[in-house]
Order: C-alpha cells, then structure tokens, then sequence
C-alpha cells in the first residue's frame, strides 16, 4: 500500500511539474519588458524614432519598451551586444545605415556581422540629408554649384562628420555624379561640419535637415536640394535631388529595428507587424514628420533587401573614391 502512495504521490508531483512547464511554455510573448538599444546619444534621429514608437508599446505589445542608449565607436559598441543577446526578442537594436551599411566599409574588422548576426524586423524611418552651402556662394541650385565647382576644380573644400561617414561617401557619390573635383575636410562631427560652411572653410556640407533649419531660416546657409527621393516636410520649397538634375541620388540615414540571429521566426513576425502599428499610430506619425523624417514600415524581407542594396551601393563608392577601412 506504501508503495502504491509513493507511485500515486510521485505521479501526481510529475504531472503537475509537467502541466506547470506547458504552461510556461505556452506563455505569450512578450511576458516582460523588452530592451530596445539605441547606439547613438539621446536626441540623435534614431533615438527620437525609438522614443516616439515605444510610447506605443503597452498598448500594441502589452509590454513597456525600455530605450537604452548605449553610444559609442560609432554603434558597434550597441550593434555588438545585440548581435550576442539571447535570440529570444526581449533585446532589440533600432539600427541604421552606419551599423549595418557603413561600418563594413569604415572598419576592416567588426564584432559583428551586419547580415548574419541580425535578423531585420522592419525599417521604421528615413532621415534626409541636405545639400549645403554658405550664404556667400555664387549659387543658389545644384547646377548653379555645379558649374560654380567645375570652373575652380580642386579648389572647394566640402566638409563631413569624418572620414567613412555617411556624409562623406554621399558627398563623393555627388562628386562621382556631377564630374566636380571637390576637397574632402572631414571634422569631428556634423556640427564642426556645418559650422565649416557656415563660417566659409568648406563649401559645401549635406547634413541631416533637422540640424540646419535655424541657419536656413536666419539666411547664413542656402539649401541647394535634400537628399530623398521626395520633399521634406521641413524644407517643403527646397528640391530633391531627382528635381535638381540627378536622378538616381539619394541619400538618408535610416533607422530601423533588429533582433539578434536565431530569433523564432513567430517572434520576428510578430514584432514586424506590431512595429509597423506603431509606426501608424497618428500622434507617432505627427511627432516623427515633425522631425523631418519620412515613414517606412516595411516587411522583414523588404529591409533585408534594401540593406543589400545600401550594402552594395556604398561598398562601391567608397572603392571609387579609394575610401580604405581603418
């Protein structure tokens, strides 16, 4: 009889350890906040699209979102612990064209795979650039600088963020694109950049819009054209590139989300499909437009191609312009 308590008691304890491990199992995701890592500082462009679409998560993912900035190296040091976090969605990178485009081109060895370390959820945003020049300058378009720029070949400087940034290998596409012979000064950082032209040491910059706004205003620079393939709302007077006679220029710092690879793929669509309403939501879709940033949203196979596309494009600009890795 003892021994037929001991098998009955044993059974009972095993089917409930077991009824109890369905049920963990069978937890919906997500069941816990979830870490969204921004690799630059607060109130750069991908950090304002990762704050605006996490005011959205209690609702549409019934978590809170958590943006954690962890600038640095240029977004490795954030692209790097994504890529070696548990794959199981609770740990994210809202990445852009720098940590998965540009860093391959900037560093020869990266401790992460831009391609086989991530798995793209969806592209959220698109962040134009603009083309720049001091109020001083004899041209008021693109084709006004242009012929201005041939007749002093290798006498204008035009400024970057540094050397491999995106300004400095957008600036070379234009270069490649309009036959102009144009210095290269590359500074700290976008705004040293900008500050070059506003003070006449280069020529020529193509910032994000966001930063210029105030000196285009105050009339010390002139925007020649912006760098996307329509308007922006910011700048709604001033031409795309298309329009000023460069069709197939275009340029914008993106910023778009990532789980690390190995991420179950019921995980990955969920998260596509419920970034992509949060990205809809009209009061996140007004503060983001009001950043001058244009709306995406696409599948997870869309921003996996067009990231070979970027990776493709940009890996032969900088072969072009002899641009080698650091």
């Amino acid at each position: 009889m003892r021994d037929l308590l001991r098998l009955c008691a044993a059974t009972l304890i095993l089917s409930l350890a077991t009824l109890g491990g369905g049920v963990a199992q069978a937890q919906p995701y997500p069941s816990k906040p979830i870490r969204l890592l921004v690799p630059f500082p607060p109130g750069s462009g991908p950090d304002v699209v990762a704050r605006a679409i996490a005011q959205r998560a209690p609702e549409v993912l019934k978590q809170p979102i958590t943006v954690e900035n962890r600038a640095g190296a240029g977004g490795i040091l954030a692209a790097e612990f994504v890529a070696k976090a548990p794959p199981d969605g609770y740990t994210l990178l809202m990445g852009t064209v720098g940590t998965h485009a540009l860093n391959v081109i900037l560093y020869k060895k990266l401790p992460y795979d831009p391609q086989k370390d991530f798995i793209p959820i969806s592209q959220m945003a698109l962040l134009p650039h603009v083309v720049l020049v001091p109020a001083s300058l004899p041209a008021k378009s693109v084709q006004e600088f242009v012929a201005f720029a041939r007749s002093k070949p290798g006498q204008l400087n035009y400024s970057s963020a540094g050397i491999g940034s995106g300004m400095h290998l957008a600036t070379e596409l234009f270069k490649s694109m309009s036959k102009v012979d144009l210095v290269h000064v590359p500074y700290k950082g976008p705004v040293e950049s900008i500050t070059a032209v506003v003070g006449g040491e280069a020529q020529l910059t193509l910032p994000a819009i966001p930063a210029t706004i105030s000196l285009i205003k105050a009339g010390r620079v002139v925007a020649l054209a912006v760098t996307s393939a329509e308007r922006s709302a910011l700048l709604p007077d001033t031409p795309t590139m298309a329009e000023a006679g460069f069709p197939g220029f275009a340029f914008s710092n993106w910023s778009g989300v990532f789980a690390p690879a190995g991420t179950p793929p019921e995980i990955v669509r969920k998260l596509a499909q419920d970034f992509r309403l949060m990205l809809r939501d009209p009061e996140v879709s007004r503060a983001l437009v009001a950043q001058g940033a244009i709306l995406v949203g696409n599948t997870p196979e869309q921003f996996a191609s067009n990231i070979a596309a970027e990776l493709e494009r940009w890996q032969q600009v900088a072969k072009d312009a002899k641009i080698e890795a650091q």
